[in-house]
C-alpha cells in the first residue's frame, strides 16, 4: 500500500505515470486511441467503436432498459485510510474525487463524494482511467488536503493535520480612549464569540484553517461596527495575536432581542440567526441560548434587512424579508415549523413508459437542500424514499449521460408513487463533423441536449460525444422529440442546430466554419 501525505490545496503535484486506454476499431485493425461515447458510458458501457461504414441494426427492445451504472465493475478505484498525525483513524471526513483530465468529459464527470468510516477507510470508484484529484474537505477540526492519483494507483492513505487553536486578544476603547465594556466580538459567521469585560479587555480562542486568517467583528450598540481581518503579521507569537480596537460613537446603531422556538412554544438552543443587508453589505449574527432567546448587538439602523435561519433537518428554513431596524424595534419572534416527512415510492421510466433499471440518481428536496439522497432503481425500475420532506423534489444523475427531472412532488398522501420520466429510448443519432472543404474534424465536442415537459414536470438530458479521426460521432439510446445539437472545436465557429429525434434521419452531418474565413 502506498502512503500519501496530505498536500495543501493549491500545491503543484507531479505524478510519475499515467495509464492511457486504447480501444480497437474493429477486428484486424490497429489499436487507436478513440474516445468512448460519453453519452452511453452509463448505459451498458457501450463504447463508441463503430466505424463509419457500419450501419445501425434494428434494436430489439428488452423488457427493461438496464443502465447498469451501479455496477461494481468500475474502470478503477482508489481506497485508503484517513489518519491524523498521531496515526489514529479519523471518521466522518468528506472525501471527494474529481476529474483532472485534459478533456473534462473524457473521464468521470462530476465529483464523487464519500465519507471515511469508523476505521478511517474510504473508497472511490471511477468509471474511466486517467488523472484524478482526491480532495479532503476541511472541517472545524481538520485542515483540507488534496492529492493526485492516476489509474495506475489503487491505494492512497492520507494523513491530515488538525486546525491550530489560536488566541486573539486586546482592548476595545472609544475615541476618547475610554474602555467599552460588554462589546460583542465574533469570528467568521458568528458561532465563536465573546464579550469585553469592564476594562474593555477581551480574549477569544479561534481556529485557523489552512493558510486562511479570520475576519473579526466588533459590535456595541451606540458605536459603529468594526470588521477587521487578522493577518499573519498580527501574530506576534505563534498562534497569538494582539488586536486593540477603537470604536467610533454612532447614534444610529441599536440592539434587537428575539426568541426562537418550536410550534409548541419551547425555546430552541444553539440556533444561528442571521441578519443581512445585501445592499449595504452588512452581516450580523446571534446564537440562541437554552431558552431560545438571542440578541443582535450594534445593528446599523435602516430598511431592507433579511432575517434567516437554517435550523437543520427537523425544522423548515426560516426567511423574513424587508425587515426595518429602528431604535425601538420590536423583538424578533421566530416560531419554526416542523418539516413534514413522508415515505414514498417511485419508478424511473423511459420515453415510452418502460421501466429503467440500475440507474442511480440523487433526489433532493427543493424546500430544504439538506435533504438529498441517492436512489438506485431495481430490476423493475422502482425505488423508495423514506422520511423525505413533503413538497417539490428534483432528481439528477452525476455521471454521463446527465438527466435532470424537476416539478415532481412528495405529497402528504400515503402510497404515492412518483414517476421520473427520462430521455432514454431506442433511437440513435450518428454523423460526421467536417470543415467546409469536407476535411474531417477530429476531437470536436458534440453536445446533444433535450428537454420535454408534461404539466409541471420537466425532464432534461445532456449527452456528449467526441469525434474520432474520421470526424465520426454517435449517440445511442435516445428518446424521441426535439433536441439541440451544439458542436465545439478549436479554431472553428460554434455550430448549433435543432434536431427532432425519431422524425428525421438518424444521420446528423455537421459542417464547421473556421474563424476568419
Amino acid at each position: 500500500m502506498k502512503l500519501w501525505w496530505a498536500i495543501p490545496l493549491g500545491a503543484l503535484i507531479i505524478i510519475p505515470s499515467t495509464r492511457y486506454l486504447l480501444y480497437r476499431d474493429s477486428p484486424g485493425t490497429e489499436d487507436t486511441a478513440i474516445t468512448k461515447n460519453l453519452a452511453d458510458s452509463q448505459l451498458n458501457n457501450i463504447s463508441n467503436s463503430k466505424t463509419p461504414e457500419t450501419t445501425n441494426p434494428t434494436p430489439v427492445r428488452p423488457k427493461n432498459v438496464n443502465t447498469d451504472n451501479n455496477s461494481d465493475a468500475a474502470d478503477f478505484s482508489v481506497s485508503g485510510y484517513i489518519r491524523n498525525i498521531e496515526n489514529m483513524p479519523v471518521s466522518g471526513i468528506s472525501v471527494v474525487g474529481s476529474n483532472n483530465n485534459d478533456t473534462p468529459t473524457d473521464g468521470q464527470a462530476g465529483p464523487i463524494k464519500t465519507q471515511s468510516g469508523e476505521d478511517g477507510y474510504y473508497r472511490i470508484e471511477f468509471d474511466r482511467g486517467g488523472i484524478y484529484t482526491i480532495t479532503i474537505e476541511p472541517t472545524s477540526e481538520y485542515r483540507g488536503a488534496a492529492i493526485e492519483v492516476s489509474s495506475a494507483s489503487d491505494s492512497a492513505d492520507i494523513t491530515i493535520s488538525e486546525i491550530a487553536d489560536a488566541v486573539v486578544y486586546g482592548r476595545i476603547i472609544d475615541d476618547n480612549g475610554l474602555p467599552i465594556s460588554n462589546a460583542l466580538i465574533t469570528e467568521g459567521i458568528g458561532r465563536i464569540r465573546t464579550r469585553s469585560d469592564s476594562n474593555g479587555n477581551y480574549r477569544i480562542r479561534i481556529k485557523i484553517p489552512d493558510k486562511r486568517y479570520p475576519r473579526m467583528t466588533y459590535l456595541r450598540s451606540g458605536y459603529k461596527a468594526a470588521w477587521i481581518s487578522i493577518s499573519q503579521v498580527d501574530f506576534s507569537r505563534q498562534y497569538e495575536a494582539i488586536k486593540d480596537v477603537t470604536l467610533t460613537q454612532s447614534s444610529h446603531t441599536s440592539t434587537v432581542d428575539g426568541w426562537i422556538g418550536s410550534p409548541e412554544g419551547s425555546g430552541i438552543e444553539d440556533q444561528l440567526i442571521r441578519l443581512r443587508n445585501r445592499g449595504l453589505n452588512l452581516y450580523y449574527s446571534a446564537i440562541s441560548d437554552a431558552n431560545g432567546t438571542f440578541s443582535f448587538e450594534g445593528i446599523r439602523e435602516g430598511p431592507n434587512y433579511t432575517l434567516e435561519v437554517d435550523p437543520g433537518r427537523i425544522y423548515e428554513p426560516y426567511l423574513r424579508e424587508n425587515v426595518t431596524i429602528t431604535a425601538n424595534a420590536e423583538p424578533f419572534n421566530i416560531a419554526l415549523q416542523t418539516i413534514q416527512l413522508n415515505a414514498v415510492g417511485g419508478i424511473m421510466v423511459d420515453s415510452i413508459g418502460g421501466s429503467v433499471s440500475g440507474l442511480t440518481m440523487t433526489a433532493q428536496s427543493q424546500n430544504n437542500s439538506i435533504y438529498d439522497t441517492r436512489v438506485t432503481s431495481d430490476i423493475d425500475g422502482r425505488f423508495e424514499l423514506n422520511e423525505f420532506p413533503v413538497g417539490e423534489i428534483a432528481f439528477r444523475t452525476h455521471t454521463p449521460p446527465f438527466f435532470k427531472v424537476t416539478g415532481t412532488r412528495v405529497s402528504e398522501a400515503t402510497g404515492q408513487e412518483i414517476r421520473v420520466p427520462l430521455d432514454i429510448g431506442w433511437h440513435s443519432v450518428s454523423g460526421w463533423v467536417r470543415d467546409q472543404q469536407g476535411v474531417p474534424v477530429e476531437n470536436a465536442r458534440v453536445i446533444l441536449d433535450g428537454v420535454s415537459r408534461v404539466g409541471p414536470v420537466e425532464s432534461s438530458s445532456n449527452r456528449v460525444a467526441i469525434s474520432d479521426a474520421t470526424g465520426y460521432f454517435e449517440f445511442l439510446k435516445i428518446g424521441p422529440g426535439l433536441h439541440h445539437a451544439t458542436v465545439y472545436s478549436k479554431g472553428f465557429i460554434r455550430d448549433r442546430s435543432d434536431y427532432i429525434v425519431g422524425s428525421q434521419s438518424n444521420q446528423l452531418n455537421i459542417s464547421l466554419s473556421r474563424y476568419g474565413l
